[in-house]
């Protein structure tokens, strides 16, 4: 069976999307599903040779994240990836066929899905961005550069704009939930009451 309501996470690579799913799971009667960006065999290639291995890249992650959605049976599930961010990465790519063929996979892939019950949309500067992924240190990352990342979040926040689902955008550059504290109690308040009003 799946899970009647979830929680999707969406922002720019390294905004907190793991670092919120995670805070939020904690005394929450929920499964956590996390992205296991390596168990995709193209990431790693993409970021070797973009150009070769984008549509490969795409659309693994597509069929990734409906699977372990579909896959999940509680009650309550939380991801750190929100589904339409998979389509806002297609468009980072200047090949209109690609965006068309990752729209049609996507309604088939998530047709049996009911649409999630609250996204979260973590807004962080790219600036801001840039520093956490040369502080994390992931070799493959770094080719990414701040025109990346700008592209990226204008093309989440144009696929946030289309969303029918509730949306709570947080300012991730402005609020540490990174450490635990006053910052992370209050986001996560802030999250799960957003989510008690709308389920």
């Amino acid at each position: 069976m799946i899970s009647l309501a979830r929680i999707e996470i969406c922002g720019g690579i390294a905004s907190g999307k793991t670092t919120l799913a995670r805070l939020l799971s904690q005394g929450t009667e929920c499964e956590l599903v996390l992205e296991d960006f390596h168990a995709n065999p193209f990431w790693r290639r993409f970021y070797e040779r973009p150009d070769l291995f984008r549509h490969e890249k795409d659309v693994c992650f597509l069929a990734q994240h409906s699977g372990e959605i579909k896959n999940a049976a509680a009650a309550l599930t939380i991801c750190d990836y929100a589904l339409m961010q998979d389509l806002a990465y297609a468009e980072l790519s200047s090949d209109a066929g690609h965006v068309r063929v990752m729209e049609s996979l996507h309604q088939h892939l998530y047709a049996p899905l009911p649409k999630p019950t609250l996204i979260v949309h973590l807004q962080c500067s790219e600036s801001v961005l840039l520093e956490r992924i040369r502080v994390r240190g992931r070799p493959e990352e770094v080719p990414i550069d701040v025109d990346y990342l700008s592209r990226l979040n204008r093309g989440i926040e144009k696929r946030v704009a289309s969303q029918t689902a509730p949306v709570l955008t947080i300012r991730s550059d402005e609020v540490n939930f990174a450490t635990a504290g006053p910052a992370a109690v209050c986001v996560k308040r802030q999250v799960l009451d957003r989510y008690a009003e709308v389920r």
